[in-house]
């Protein structure tokens, strides 16, 4: 089975995650494109320091996070904790039996903010809207029920 999952910054470039191989195609989709419409989404999906990292909903009362090959169940046994070193965000990601550690360069992610248009932190950091997500029980509960 397939799933659609959909970069968090770029809704044009969505890509399709083969459940049973892992494997994952990458598309960059015009606004008519609707080719991908077949598949449902269940996720999304950002490239940090050429990681590939996914959180996706393969089943209703499941959520997993993948880092380039390495899946995390989304139990009492994950956690993530999210902090920032000087001009670097680091997200420490762990369960049972491994530890990751992501970082991105936070120099160069200033929220957009016009008279008619507003972002937040997190809309332009991927490692801490993760970390929100992941962390709130309340949003968590939303990523459950969608």
């Amino acid at each position: 089975m397939k799933i659609r999952i959909l970069q968090k910054s770029r809704a044009s470039s969505q890509a399709l995650l083969d459940l049973s191989t892992g494997k994952v195609e990458f598309y960059i989709l015009s606004v008519d494109d609707n080719s991908l419409s077949e598949f449902p989404v269940k996720g999304v999906y950002e490239i940090i320091n050429n990681h590939l990292v996914i959180l996706y909903k393969p089943e209703v009362d499941k959520v997993l996070l993948r880092v380039d090959v390495d899946e995390f169940v989304i139990n009492d046994k994950f956690s993530l904790k999210y902090h920032i070193e000087g001009n670097r965000g680091i997200l420490i990601i762990r369960d049972h039996s491994k530890v990751i550690s992501l970082d991105i360069f936070l120099g160069n992610l200033f929220p957009v903010s016009t008279f008619h248009y507003s972002e937040d932190e997190e809309d332009v950091n991927f490692l801490l809207w993760l970390s929100n997500v992941l962390n709130s029980k309340e949003r968590f509960k939303i990523l459950l029920d969608t």
